[in-house]
């Protein structure tokens, strides 16, 4: 596995943006397929027509984009633009030389979920569908309407006017890379137990889970969080704190009118402690990281009706 991480925290001119202002663009290549997560401040923008969907002139509402480019061209440069919008639409277009498409466009899937100011956004694709690696990366976000538009980006490029379509200024891919977190094995290495009143269900990270699906219909629900306050920042903390932390967790769900049941981390090392938690149906992922943040979490799993079980870091 090898990850990527793009802040998009300069202004065109380049000047340092807000901190809070910051989206930021995390990439994993895992065997065959790569899988981009995007947070981003929600500026609440016009949304783009329609349902989501891929939208030629998307660039035209409030986007995060990622350019994907070869390294080391033998000629006119291979790159990718993908654009992302905080109301589920997405473009993806691929060129051979600047604003030159090229017409092999890629397939990707995309969700995005919004939450009071902020939003988040997750898309798959596969990795033939990229530019050959080595890589340069480039990323940006745009918002704001008329005068009043506003260009942000992860590295500052040339030109007075905002023009992303500058393959040769990309920097290499090697300048984002990211080591793997420490506590991601200790999240993939654990069984996620969901105690339904059916009878328990077994969850791990990254696998197909046909019954849970099955039972998501039933229950007319779509995203999902598996959610704990135990032993916040991963500190060993008393039980006594853990169950009223827990204790709390669970009334802020209820009173914000989500359904859940219990459930249990359980690792898979004989030296840890499982840890009481809670499945919470219809939380979408922007939900979850503010439920995960606000008790001291390092990452939630998060999952949808079809999908994978995935980690959402809060980057606490």
């Amino acid at each position: 596995m090898v990850q990527w991480r793009l802040d998009v925290g300069h202004t065109w001119s380049g000047d340092q943006a807000v901190l809070e202002d910051t989206p930021s663009l995390q990439l994993e290549v895992r065997e065959s397929r790569v899988e981009i997560q995007i947070q981003a401040p929600w500026r609440r923008d016009p949304p783009p027509p329609g349902p989501a969907r891929a939208l030629e002139g998307l660039w035209n509402y409030e986007v995060v984009e990622l350019f994907v480019a070869e390294r080391f061209p033998t000629a006119a440069v291979h790159y990718t633009e993908l654009e992302f919008s905080p109301h589920g639409h997405w473009l993806a277009w691929t060129f051979c030389g600047p604003r030159q498409r090229s017409g092999d466009d890629p397939d990707l899937e995309f969700e995005a979920h919004r939450d009071r100011d902020r939003w988040h956004g997750r898309a798959r694709l596969d990795l033939d569908a990229l530019p050959e690696p080595p890589w340069s990366l480039f990323a940006a976000a745009v918002d704001g309407a008329s005068s009043r538009r506003r260009y942000l980006v992860s590295h500052p490029l040339p030109g007075g006017t905002p023009d992303f379509h500058q393959p040769a200024h990309y920097p290499p891919a090697e300048r984002f890379r990211v080591e793997p977190r420490p506590l991601e094995a200790a999240y993939r290495h654990t069984s996620y137990q969901v105690d339904r009143p059916e009878g328990p269900l077994t969850l791990r990270i990254g696998r197909r889970h046909e019954e849970l699906d099955r039972w998501l219909a039933q229950a007319g629900a779509w995203d999902w969080s598996f959610l704990t306050a135990w032993n916040p920042k991963s500190v060993p903390t008393a039980a006594t704190a853990n169950l009223e932390a827990m204790k709390r967790l669970q009334e802020r769900l209820s009173a914000d009118r989500y359904s859940f049941v219990a459930g249990t981390g359980n690792p898979d090392h004989p030296d840890w402690s499982p840890e009481p938690s809670v499945f919470v149906l219809d939380l979408g992922p922007a939900a979850a990281l503010t439920y995960a943040r606000r008790f001291g979490q390092h990452a939630v799993v998060q999952g949808r009706r079809g999908g994978l079980p995935y980690l959402l870091w809060t980057e606490l």
